[in-house]
Parts: C-alpha cells; structure tokens; sequence
C-alpha cells in the first residue's frame, strides 16, 4: 500500500469536521488520509460519482460549478448561487458542491442579521415539506426541500439540523460503506457544524450538540471498523 503523503501533488479535498481545505496525496489502496488540521479520516475515491468534482472534470455538471466558482470570485453572488443550485438540485450529496453552495450564500448576505427578519416566512412550502418528509422517512425528499430553504437563510439551525437529521438515518442504515460515509456523512457532518456556528455563544443548544455527538460517535465506529483486529493483550 502507498503511503499519503502530504506533497504539493497531493488531491484537493475539504475536511467536513473543521471545515478546512487541503491537498493530500493519499494511500491507495483504499484512497484514504487523514485531515493534517484535524485528523478526520477523509475519503478519495476517483471511481465514486458522488465525490466532488475534482473526480469529474468533463461532466456538465462540473463545468457548472467551475463557472459558478468564476461568478463567486467576481462577487456575482447571485449568478453564482443559480449555478450552485443546479449542481445541489442534481448532486444533493455531494458535499463539495454543497458546502460551496452554503459558503457563497452566507458570502452573498455577510452576516445572518444581512439575511432579513422576513427569511423565516419564506420558502414555508419548502419548510413544511422538509418536515413532512422527516416524518415519512423521506431523507432525500428532505434534504431537497432543506437546500431550498438554506438559499434563503444559510443559518437556519433548525433546517440544519433536520436535513442532519435526514443525511444522519441513511448513515445509520447504510453506513458501512465508504461512500455512504463521504456523501450522506459528510454532509451530516457539515449541516450540524453550520448549524453549531450559527448558535449564539453562552446559549449552547443541548439537543444540538447531542446530535453532533451522535454524529462522530457513528463516523468513529466506522473508522473502527476498517482497523484490523488486535491480538489480546495489545
């Protein structure tokens, strides 16, 4: 096996735990390395349709979102938003065009207070529908209609926490595999560190914080998981 390596060569990636970009090379196989700011076991994998876009680079949709990352950088905020939506609406799980989408709105507004008083009564219908499809078990359904409310409010916690939520019950279910773990966990990760962020400081929200706790207990014994086991005694 080839070791990472944290070379200029290495593949570009965003660690959902600490939210920082970095370029890593690593081990192949299983095409893994750890977050060298956190150490988050992160996942590279050139073969999966639902890793970011630096794996697809002549599909449409990453042309898509190569031009939205052009409007952002000349500030179009709102050009580049009506991309990123077209990448979201298709890609739902794909945690680079979703942290990408959420980063360029929370750019767009600057602040939650930029983003209105009236932001909570818009978009009801998608609102409603998200909650109706927690309730049915509906996770994709839900994550949709979440993503149609967050373009209103990047900052919405309890949106962020039920689209968690949503991405959290298909981890549950499904999680023994590295791709449900670097899409729907990922994700899940990334709503509950938006969501934690955008609690007022000395007001810590119990609930929320048991979920984000939930959340890297279920990515730990993942990670447990691929470790071979130990001789007794060791």
């Amino acid at each position: 096996m080839k070791p990472s390596s944290r070379k200029p060569e290495g593949e570009p990636n965003c660690c959902p735990v600490c939210g920082k970009s970095l370029e890593i090379a690593p081990s192949r196989p299983p095409g893994d390395a750890p977050c060298p700011h956190c150490g988050t076991l992160l996942w590279f994998d050139p073969d999966d349709p639902n890793r970011p876009p630096i794996h697809e680079r002549g599909s449409k949709l990453s042309k898509i979102y190569q031009a939205s990352l052009r409007q952002a950088k000349l500030k179009k905020y709102d050009d580049a938003i009506d991309l990123l939506a077209e990448c979201v609406r298709q890609d739902p799980i794909n945690y680079e065009y979703v942290r990408t989408f959420v980063d360029t709105i929370r750019s767009k507004f600057g602040s939650s207070k930029k983003a209105g008083p009236m932001a909570m009564f818009k978009r009801r219908g998608e609102r409603s529908a998200l909650r109706k499809a927690i309730s049915e078990g509906k996770w994709d359904e839900a994550i949709q209609n979440g993503l149609a409310v967050l373009e209103e409010n990047p900052w919405d916690v309890p949106t962020l926490s039920q689209m968690a939520t949503a991405c959290g019950k298909v981890v549950a279910e499904k999680g023994d595999s590295a791709q449900v773990q670097s899409t729907y966990g990922d994700c899940e990760l990334f709503y509950l560190k938006c969501a934690s962020d955008a609690v007022p400081r000395g007001h810590p929200d119990v609930e929320l914080s048991l979920q984000m706790a939930a959340a890297l207990d279920r990515r730990q014994r993942f990670l447990d998981g691929l470790d071979p086991p130990r001789p007794l005694g060791h």
